[in-house]
């Protein structure tokens, strides 16, 4: 990914707090030599020797086929964005641009791996855990059948927090009025400048 410096984020605090929260996430690698994409919620699991992402995919889905360990692959997180016309910006002339925040986690995938749904549901229904109630094992065996789990094995984290960064305070400030209460417009006023 393009990062310009001053757009770049290497804090990994950051990036994990991010993943955390815009945790459905674009899965791209090569199939048959082409460029295929899954889209699906991945968990991070910080740990002692790196950074996993752990999910599932439909069985159905030819995507895992096509994975053996050592296979690189590309996870997008996409965060909040929206239009930023140069009608808001005090300094003129301007051009319009678009904000936003995104991280890239470049890395292998293992087919296979334990299907983490403990994890899935720890990360987005918290109240279910215990609840037997909800979790008939004869329907868990059936779901198990149709789903791959995946293990993602993080080399490398990119983010980009494009989030006008490069105009002036007044400008920030006059953008992040317009987009509002928005979490997009949280990011613009509390971005660190250059």
């Amino acid at each position: 990914m393009y990062i310009p410096e001053h757009f770049r984020c290497d804090d990994l605090a950051t990036i994990h707090g991010f993943v955390l929260a815009h945790g459905f996430a674009t899965l791209i690698s090569n199939v048959d030599g082409v460029p295929f994409a899954s889209h699906l919620p991945l968990v991070l699991v910080p740990g002692p020797d790196g950074d996993r992402l752990i999910g599932h995919l439909a069985r159905a889905n030819p995507h895992w086929q096509a994975w053996q360990d050592g296979i690189p692959a590309l996870a997008i997180f996409h965060g909040p964005h929206d239009y930023v016309s140069p009608s808001w910006y005090d300094q003129r002339p301007a051009v319009p641009t678009w904000n936003y925040a995104a991280v890239h986690a470049t890395g292998t995938v293992r087919v296979g791996a334990s299907l983490a749904l403990a994890e899935l549901i720890r990360q987005y229904e918290p109240t279910l855990i215990g609840d037997r109630a909800s979790f008939d094992p004869a329907f868990n065996t059936t779901l198990k059948a149709h789903i791959v789990g995946i293990d993602f094995a993080v080399e490398r984290w990119e983010a980009k927090f494009k989030l006008s960064q490069n105009r002036s305070e007044a400008d920030r400030r006059n953008i992040a009025d317009r987009l509002a209460d928005t979490e997009l417009a949280n990011l613009v006023r509390n971005a660190p400048t250059t």
